[in-house]
């Protein structure tokens, strides 16, 4: 089936009748918009309008699936043209109704998640469950525990990289809730941390890979678990560390790192 064909006969024949593209789409309620579709060839009606746009055509089904006028058309002929066109329509009719699932599909898994992300967000991301006489916890996603994951991810990096003006800017705004131990739990200030920093890199301290693994909710933010791998003195160490993301910055501990009580790193 020619769509150009038939649309330009379409075309010729609303204007054999005097009838504009509106004038026509209202009749067979579509818009014209649609009429415009169907005459430039771009698109093809409804299997369901074929029938009554023929009528307000004034021609029979058979001509319009042929884009043309039919004389002595015998009922051989019409029948052909008949069966030629319903593969047409079948495969038109299941390819638009395969896009419609598809996309209620994806709209319906984006909403279904966006409402657990509001359901974990208000229930701290655990949903609890009492069922059977027993007490069960579900983990779910929420906004909070995405953004502190995204904000410890950056911190990790920062540290990967010794990037101190990241690290300096993510723990400075809450340099006073800050803890940063060491070994003897003794805190430090921030200048000493970014030595500590500073001593590591020299030491040859390298962080190869970090894995995240899971997260909690500690009021009033989340504390994110990594398994890190690290590299210091030419041996490999994994530790799984824990990082609390707080307001705009993050809250590390310290702990020593083999024998050397000296070296200092986030727990």
């Amino acid at each position: 089936m020619d769509n150009k064909k038939i649309g330009l006969f379409i075309s010729s024949l609303r204007k054999d009748k005097n009838m504009t593209q509106k004038e026509l789409a209202e009749k067979l309620f579509v818009s014209d918009k649609a009429v415009s579709k169907w005459e430039r060839g771009l698109a093809m009606p409804d299997i369901s309008l074929i029938e009554k746009l023929a009528n307000c055509l004034g021609v029979n089904v058979s001509e319009i699936l042929k884009g043309e006028k039919i004389n002595n058309m015998t009922k051989m002929g019409s029948d052909e043209i008949v069966k030629v066109s319903i593969p047409f329509f079948q495969k038109k009719y299941f390819k638009s109704k395969i896009t419609k699932a598809i996309i209620i599909s994806i709209l319906f898994v984006f909403v279904g998640y966006f409402a657990i992300l509001c359901l974990g967000e208000v229930t701290y991301g655990t949903l609890r469950l009492n069922l059977f006489d027993g007490r069960y916890f579900l983990d779910l996603p929420s906004f909070s525990a995405k953004r502190d994951r995204k904000k410890v991810e950056r911190f990790l990096k920062a540290l990967q990289e010794y990037d101190y003006d990241t690290i300096m800017s993510m723990l400075k705004p809450n340099s006073v809730s800050i803890k940063t131990l060491n070994v003897d739990k003794t805190p430090v200030s921030m200048e000493e941390y970014i030595a500590n920093l500073e001593k590591l890199k020299k030491e040859g301290f390298k962080i190869t890979k970090y894995r995240f693994k899971s997260s909690y909710f500690n009021n009033p933010s989340y504390v994110c678990e990594f398994d890190i791998t690290f590299i210091i003195d030419g041996s490999e160490f994994n530790i799984t560390a824990q990082i609390q993301g707080f307001g705009d910055g993050v809250i590390v501990d310290g702990a020593s790192i083999g024998s050397d009580i000296g070296k200092i790193f986030i727990y």
